[in-house]
């Protein structure tokens, strides 16, 4: 029996992810993910407002819910490399993204891991998260002005192992990525550019300094022989 509340009409068949060649492609204009092979998507479940959408999957062992909601993330850049930014996460927002998925994990849920995936052109923050015997599995992944969140469960709770859900998570993406993927990098090469330029007017204004400093202490060198020449002159 379903432990989770998603009607839908699952096919019998194996549990196990399929593999990418096996996958389906399924999305919508804020969100796309591979629906693996033995998995259906639940009826009813895509939701389309206008600041996210939503849509259920699942496999007679398992559940996922996908979000695109809108997020305060100014540019590409910044949403591939912010999403490695510890301090972007903290407790409070790792919190309300357990929230999001209540019937896949229950409130007070535990983060129990927190890593980086980076295997992609879009890094991906994995999670984990434990509720007494549920155990459930996040991705987030940003994009200018959205965050795209997966969470994943399977019936035997404590016995779910995040890499059971790699294919899954690295599937989700937005229409535009290609678009934006090529901003960013762009956008990276632009800062970069900057930065190196910064540091070449750095060096070369501590060049002029330290010329500058040398210049002064001759002179000044050059004053104090000056005068002791003049005051040795005055007994001869």
């Amino acid at each position: 029996m379903r432990k989770f509340a998603l009607a839908a009409t699952i096919a019998l068949g194996v549990a196990a992810i399929a593999t990418p060649s096996s996958a389906r492609p399924w999305g919508d204009d804020r969100l796309m993910i591979d629906v693996p092979g033995g998995w259906t998507i639940v009826d009813g479940s895509h939701r389309r407002l206008d600041d996210r959408s939503y849509i259920e999957i699942a496999a007679p062992d398992d559940d996922c819910a996908f979000f695109s909601t809108n997020a305060q993330i100014a540019n590409a850049a910044v949403a591939r490399s912010a999403i490695s930014e510890d301090d972007r996460f903290p407790a409070a927002y790792l919190a309300q993204v357990a929230g999001m998925f209540p019937t896949l994990i229950p409130g007070a849920a535990t983060v129990t891991a927190n890593s980086i995936d980076t295997s992609g052109a879009w890094p991906i923050r994995r999670l984990s998260y434990r509720a007494g015997d549920r155990v459930a599995h996040a991705a987030i992944q940003w994009r200018p002005g959205l965050q795209l969140i997966a969470m994943c469960a399977r019936y035997q709770g404590a016995d779910s192992q995040a890499s059971r859900y790699d294919a899954i998570f690295r599937s989700v993406a937005h229409p535009n990525d290609a678009t934006w993927l090529t901003e960013a990098q762009a956008q990276s090469q632009a800062s970069a550019a900057q930065a190196a330029q910064a540091t070449e007017t750095e060096a070369a204004n501590a060049a002029a300094e330290a010329e500058n400093a040398r210049v002064r202490q001759h002179n000044e060198e050059a004053e104090r022989q000056e005068q002791r020449q003049r005051r040795g002159g005055r007994f001869n």
